[in-house]
């Protein structure tokens, strides 16, 4: 560092995250700020679990100069991500999206069949670890794997999820079960050692919990799903308050209707195409419409985003009563 200047890291609220920090010179108290974002990192030695080291130099952006170019925010190169749910749907996507913007992905699900189909598509940075988030070994050793294989996590999503159709007096005690522990307490406990180990290695990063519009607002038919995932919303609400002055997002994503495994057989059923037909979008969502939301929240723009559940619905949410 600099003779003479102060170097202060700062939560994400007040600067950026992933490992940025706001210099400030004490005569012209002008701030600039060291940008890690976009930079490829190499592991010292043998031992992923060491720091990580910058190969390329570090730009000083003075609070006078250009911003940097929208693109550039969103590159994700040199991150490790982990996507939990990873085998299909919303979670393959979203491996996919993060994969093309850079990152050094890590899928993670139940089944290795499933997984490594899902690898199909990525580039060969990427890394497919079982992972039951009912579990706390299997949690724990997906974790060792990741680490020890691509590096530190930068960025989890959270978005491994089950659902089961019952109106609440018909609920049983089994599947309410299931997808409590699914939805809420596996992602706290996944959520708890990760950001634990960013903690303990003074690492800043982020994380993204995939919620739902049920989270908001309930449907018929979704107690138990839409109460799992209000759990979701105010977990993260929580999380950002706590881990947020410690240099970790953490913010939710809330999708509508989006045709995957887990619905399709009701949006494609005359019921579930009549409904859709009632929304203020009047169709399903395409999947590229999660792109620029997700990486927004988990990349560089989204610096000064902590604590939000930003639903992308079409506007379901906010039709007439």
């Amino acid at each position: 560092m600099t003779e003479g200047i102060e170097t202060k890291r700062v939560g994400p609220t007040g600067s950026c995250a992933h490992g940025q920090e706001i210099v400030q010179t004490p005569n012209s108290h002008e701030l600039a700020v060291k940008t890690v974002a976009g930079m490829k990192r190499q592991v010292r030695g043998s031992n992923p679990l060491g720091d990580a080291i910058l190969n390329s130099r570090i730009p000083v952006l003075s609070v006078n100069s250009d911003p940097p170019a929208f693109i550039d925010l969103l590159d994700l190169t040199g991150r490790v991500v982990l996507v939990t749910g990873a085998t299909g749907g919303l979670g393959s996507h979203f491996a996919h999206v993060l994969d093309k913007a850079g990152a050094t992905v890590a899928i993670a699900g139940r089944n290795r069949r499933k997984l490594d189909h899902a690898t199909s598509g990525l580039s060969n940075r990427t890394l497919s670890v079982e992972l039951d988030v009912q579990s706390n070994p299997s949690i724990s050793d997906a974790i060792e794997s990741v680490v020890n294989t691509l590096g530190p996590i930068d960025i989890l999503v959270n978005n491994a999820g089950i659902t089961h159709s019952a109106r609440f007096i018909g609920i049983e005690k089994q599947a309410w079960s299931e997808i409590m522990e699914t939805n809420l307490h596996g992602m706290f406990r996944l959520s708890q050692l990760v950001s634990r180990y960013m903690l303990e290695n003074q690492r800043s990063g982020c994380i993204l919990n995939i919620a739902s519009i049920l989270g908001m607002q309930p449907g018929f038919g979704q107690t138990a799903y839409s109460v799992s995932k209000a759990g979701v919303i105010q977990l993260t609400r929580s999380m950002a308050l706590e881990l947020g002055p410690k240099g970790i997002r953490v913010n939710a994503l809330c999708p509508g209707y989006f045709k995957t495994d887990m619905n399709r057989e009701y949006l494609d059923s005359d019921a579930g195409i009549a409904y859709i037909e009632k929304t203020p979008a009047g169709r399903t969502g395409q999947m590229h419409e999660l792109d620029i939301p997700l990486l927004m929240l988990v990349s560089d723009a989204g610096n000064f985003i902590n604590g939000a559940v930003i639903p992308v619905d079409g506007g379901h949410l906010v039709q007439s009563l």
